[in-house]
Parts: C-alpha cells; sequence; structure tokens
C-alpha cells in the first residue's frame, strides 16, 4: 500500500504534484487563515480538491 503524507499546505494544493497512491493523510493546517470565517472558502476549495484525488483503488 502506497501512503501520500502532506501537511500545511496552507492553501497552495493545487500546486502539488499528485503521485499514484492509495491512501491521502492530510495533517496541519489546510488554509492560510487563522480565523473560521475566513477560513471558510480556503477549506471548501481544499476539500473540493482533496474530495477529487484520483486515488487507485
Amino acid at each position: 500500500m502506497k501512503i501520500w503524507f502532506i501537511s500545511d499546505t496552507h492553501n497552495e494544493h493545487l500546486g502539488l504534484q499528485v503521485p499514484e497512491v492509495h491512501l491521502v493523510i492530510h495533517c496541519g493546517d489546510e488554509s492560510t487563515h487563522g480565523n473560521a470565517w475566513m477560513n471558510e472558502p480556503e477549506a471548501r476549495r481544499f476539500f473540493d480538491w482533496y474530495a477529487d484525488l484520483d486515488i487507485a483503488t
């Protein structure tokens, strides 16, 4: 099983080269703001990207 660990992408996830893996684990911050209200748009974009990853099954 190939696992890709990423962390603290701070709204830079679109620049990542996604390898062929079976599992992606993201730790840390996905956005750049400390304020939850300001984080919402960035978090939604990240979760959309994360949900659309083409992960081997």
